[in-house]
């Protein structure tokens, strides 16, 4: 009898989580707190009809990891951004209550912007560090834990600020502080206008870059799909 319990113990745990058997969307509760994820997206005035199809398909029932919300526009001086766009904004840290995501997704209100690159590298900036850029950007708390597995998922439709004189962060800055934090950063392009960057900033931290029609259908899915990819790795 003792025997037979022994075998039957070591089945289970040589299977695990890749028992195929097992449905392969539910993660061991141990991985599901390793990864944080921060969806951060576009709010400028090329995104409002895309952002509106966000908020129409975001439906998320249960969360397999921790989920935060930010978005981001332009700095509010001519001629990057209006005066009343916002670099950044933090709506959500990191959290796994179902009902506080989804209300935050709902509460992101359209900015504007000014000319057309935006100010994607300042937002991956403040999304990893919640350092702050006074007086436009307070400093924020992310909700970020040390051991687990960082992933950002940044939503745009268009490239980004890299010029000589701009206030922000630039690329390298950016690449450097999310290396040495361990970041990973996935892209959802909506307008081809957007890939370059996206690849530059997900091929140097090891993410994926996902292209949709600028109508932004599919989105929710395909926020899904990057989410359950790294859930996966785990």
């Amino acid at each position: 009898m003792k025997k037979s319990v022994f075998l039957i113990l070591i089945f289970v745990l040589s299977f695990g989580c890749n028992n195929p058997f097992l449905e392969t969307n539910l993660i061991p509760s141990n991985k599901k707190q390793n990864l944080e994820v921060m969806l951060l997206i576009d709010q400028t005035g090329s995104f409002n009809s895309s952002s509106a199809v966000l908020k129409n398909e975001f439906n998320l029932i249960k969360t397999d990891c921790k989920i935060g919300i930010a978005g981001f526009a332009d700095f509010p001086i001519s001629p990057y951004g209006s005066v009343t766009d916002f670099p950044y904004t933090l709506f959500l840290p990191l959290s796994d209550n179902t009902s506080d995501i989804n209300n935050a997704i709902q509460i992101i209100p359209n900015l504007i912007g000014g000319d057309t690159p935006e100010d994607q590298y300042e937002a991956l900036y403040q999304a990893a560090t919640g350092i702050g850029f006074e007086p436009y950007i307070s400093a924020t708390k992310p909700g970020w834990t040390k051991d687990s597995k960082k992933l950002i998922i940044l939503i745009t439709d268009a490239v980004f600020h890299n010029d000589e004189g701009y206030p922000g962060h630039k690329l390298n800055e950016t690449l450097n502080i999310l290396n040495k934090k361990n970041f990973i950063v996935d892209g959802i392009a909506l307008k081809a206008d957007a890939c370059n960057d996206l690849n530059n900033i997900t091929d140097s931290t090891g993410g994926n870059v996902y292209n949709l029609s600028a109508s932004g259908a599919g989105i929710f899915k395909t926020i899904q799909d990057a989410i359950f990819f790294h859930l996966n790795e785990l």
